[in-house]
């Protein structure tokens, strides 16, 4: 685990200049840190690494244990789209998550992925939520989505400019480019 207080105070610059000498690992030993700058200066520079495969296996291990890490590690994972297919197994975890934060996250991946094989999963999410609550309204607006192979019911201010979702042009054209 790299200790982060030595990164403390710096400006955005420095801090990238100084994190890039560090490794992956070390880098994702910041993806929990409290510190917005630092934690996502860390997921910045490994996107830009592509170490998608170590967010994963971070998140999967139990190593990312804060809200504000999971989304990091979410946010980075989604904004491969639909190159990233190992990423279904973290979307899919998370939905356990207690952080109703995290859970829609992963929701919205599962939804923008558009594979009705997750369906199983999310009504099962749905039958443990309180009837009436906002949280059963988010996910039956996921199922929807899902069934009606259309994102936008679920994000309808979502665009994908670089179309890394991979949405039909014809029928999403609104929303893509």
């Amino acid at each position: 685990m790299t200790d982060e207080s030595k990164y403390k105070g710096l400006g955005y610059e420095e801090l990238e200049t100084r994190l890039q000498s560090l490794s992956v690992t070390d880098l994702a030993s910041l993806l929990n840190s409290p510190s917005v700058k630092i934690g996502d200066v860390a997921a910045g520079i490994m996107t830009k690494r592509n170490a998608f495969a170590t967010v994963i296996s971070c998140i999967m291990d139990g190593k990312i244990s804060r809200k504000i890490g999971k989304i990091r590690c979410l946010n980075i994972l989604t904004g491969e789209g639909k190159k990233c297919h190992e990423a279904v197994a973290i979307y899919l975890y998370l939905l356990q998550d207690r952080s109703w934060e995290v859970v829609y996250s992963s929701l919205w991946a599962l939804v923008f992925l558009q594979d009705k094989k997750n369906l199983t999963q999310i009504k099962e999410l749905l039958s443990k939520l309180p009837e009436g609550s906002d949280k059963r309204k988010d996910v039956k607006r996921a199922i929807l989505a899902l069934e009606e192979q259309n994102p936008f019911i679920f994000s309808p201010n979502f665009h994908d400019r670089g179309n890394v979702w991979e949405l039909n042009h014809v029928k999403f054209s609104d929303h893509i480019g």
